[in-house]
């Protein structure tokens, strides 16, 4: 049985996007979405995937810029998604469950 070929450059596991698609992202990841279609989604915390491998890939082009910008962008649309409908309690544990990406900022020391 052969082996499949891997090359080693090319990126696994990311999201490609460019700068200018940032706020379209974070709008669409964060902001715009709506809870009660993710409680019965699988797999749980997609969200959070998605910029995980979207920071991935910024990481993988060496591109501090674009790291931080896409980790200050989402950080401020979670605390924004947060504290903006207190009576949304559905849309607060979203925005919660998304939070792990501030976990992801430590890590990048941002």
């Amino acid at each position: 049985m052969d082996n499949p070929k891997f090359d080693a450059n090319e990126p696994v596991g990311m999201f490609i996007f460019k700068e200018k698609d940032e706020r379209a992202l974070v709008q669409d990841l964060i902001v715009n979405v709506d809870p009660s279609e993710l409680l019965d989604s699988r797999p749980h915390g997609i969200i959070a995937y998605i910029l995980f491998m979207c920071l991935r890939w910024a990481d993988h082009m060496n591109n501090p810029r674009q790291l931080q910008s896409l980790l200050t962008k989402s950080i401020s649309s979670i605390k924004h998604v947060a504290t903006a409908d207190h009576k949304n309690s559905p849309r607060q544990l979203l925005a919660n469950s998304s939070g792990s990406i501030k976990h992801v900022a430590t890590l990048y020391n941002v």
